[in-house]
């Protein structure tokens, strides 16, 4: 009887020490986590873009704006988005990033890195309206 309380205490310590070994490397444990800009699969102009650029571009570049008060572009206008996105992509992306000569917003921060990246992936993916 004490033999076989012994063979099922060491059993249990034998099947304990297996599960809970752990084969992850190094890297994968020092890993910093998500960003929270994990949604950049699925980018739609509909709920990404256009809610981005309502928020910070379209105080100077939406339809109606007169030229003359700085906004030669109309972003509210999709297909001018569209065109102009699509044959200006540097410009576009430089300008949002703040790279260029001209940053964007004008006299503000820099968007944020998640939003230009959804903003990036977009245009990358096409330039949708949906």
């Amino acid at each position: 009887m004490m033999k076989r309380k012994i063979y099922l205490l060491f059993s249990f310590l034998i099947f304990t020490i297996v599960l809970s070994c752990n084969y992850e490397n190094e890297a994968a444990l020092f890993t910093a986590p998500p960003s929270g800009c994990s949604d950049t699969v699925n980018i739609s102009y509909k709920n990404f873009v256009k809610p981005i650029l309502a928020s910070k571009c379209y105080g100077c570049h939406a339809t109606g704006i007169a030229p003359s008060s700085g906004g030669n572009y109309d972003l509210e206008n999709f297909s001018t988005l569209k065109n102009f996105v699509t044959t200006n992509r540097s410009r576009f992306v430089g300008a949002i990033g703040h790279t260029t000569s001209s940053p964007m917003p004008k006299g503000a921060a820099k968007l944020p890195d998640c939003d230009i990246k959804k903003i990036t992936k977009w245009i990358d993916g096409g330039s949708l309206d949906n």
